[in-house]
């Protein structure tokens, strides 16, 4: 394949391109969107964790959830440990210091993809912008015919 400058192609080429990438950046704001909801979810996480792993609470009424929507009345009987959802419904028993590496671990792995989505974001942002201006003088010079 060899390369064709921008300049060299149809506006409706152009607008094609321009699309296409406005699809693109939509799709990774939406992917950096869901990835800081992930984020704040792992960080609610540690907090409860932090707030639930008390000897105080030993004994106290809890409701334990079976689905996303259905709780069950149940009684906390250990203050050291909480299940850990691991994913894909698993479930692993740790200690507070185990869940909060686990989870910060999550947070920092998110952390990575989100600089590198908004790095493409970036990069995605400066080609609408440079397709706007070559479309802006093509039309420019259009109608100048």
């Amino acid at each position: 394949m060899s390369e064709v400058s921008l300049e060299q192609l149809p506006i409706q080429e152009l607008a094609k391109i321009k699309s296409s990438i406005q699809n693109e950046f939509e799709s990774l704001r939406n992917s950096l969107e869901q990835l800081l909801v992930a984020q704040r979810k792992f960080r609610n996480c540690i907090a409860t964790a932090q707030a639930t792993v008390k000897e105080e609470n030993n004994g106290k009424p809890i409701l334990v959830p079976l689905t996303a929507s259905l709780y069950v009345p149940g009684k906390q009987i250990r203050s050291d440990k909480v299940l850990v959802d691991i994913g894909t419904g698993y479930y692993t028993e740790k200690t507070l210091d185990e869940t909060v590496k686990f989870y910060q671990h999550r947070i920092d792995t998110l952390d990575d993809n989100l600089k590198q989505l908004e790095k493409l974001l970036n990069e995605k942002s400066s080609q609408i912008q440079t397709l706007d201006l070559i479309l802006v003088k093509k039309l420019q010079e259009s109608r100048s015919k």
